[in-house]
């Protein structure tokens, strides 16, 4: 039973996943990673520019705000480093 619903769940986003261009994928990310966006650093020129490039994307495809709210900007605190931490600090994380 199971397996017959998972694959009805996966039936359904197939022509979706149709959809997706390799060329559309690549340029976003070119986008995203140019030198023009400085590093994409918290609270940057860089940062508004992804980030409204994001949020228009996003609109053109039809995505719609989950929730009461239409926009929510969360701070979250991650950490991405395994083991012991570093002793130095580098300049700026961004380089």
């Amino acid at each position: 039973m199971l397996v017959l619903v998972a694959g009805a769940l996966l039936d359904r986003g197939r022509p979706a996943f149709d959809a997706v261009r390799p060329q559309a994928v690549s340029a976003t990310v070119r986008f995203l990673s140019d030198d023009l966006l400085e590093g994409r650093g918290t609270g940057t020129r860089g940062h508004a520019i992804a980030e409204q490039y994001v949020a228009t994307r996003m609109q053109a495809l039809g995505v719609r705000p989950a929730g009461e709210m239409a926009r929510a900007e969360l701070l979250v605190g991650i950490s991405l480093l395994s083991g012991p931490r570093p002793r130095w600090k580098p300049e700026s994380p961004f380089r």
